[in-house]
């Protein structure tokens, strides 16, 4: 974590394998982290890979839970209140 807030990652070495640029991380678990952004990307929440790839193609208002199987729950909250829940799969597929 950097003087300013943000998250990245680096190696028990510590190289740094991804700058910081999140606002948030979590955990990986079965190779994806939920990460909040910072950034030019934008402020909602993604999932990401190891190498810091973005899985997924758009920032989502909330990745709800990660699950087994490589399937993370998202939420989105429309300007009109209504949400919408979906799953993505491990290579950024929205699958529900």
């Amino acid at each position: 974590r950097t003087a300013d807030g943000l998250w990245g990652l680096m190696t028990l070495k510590g190289k740094v394998k991804v700058k910081p640029r999140f606002k948030e991380l979590d955990f990986f678990h079965e190779g994806m982290a939920r990460v909040q952004m910072a950034n030019e990307d934008g402020e909602g929440f993604g999932l990401i890979h190891t190498d810091g790839e973005l899985l997924t193609e758009d920032l989502y208002a909330k990745v709800v839970v990660q699950i087994g199987e490589g399937v993370a729950f998202l939420s989105e909250k429309e300007e009109d209140g209504a949400e919408y829940v979906g799953m993505i799969n491990a290579y950024g597929k929205l699958i529900l």
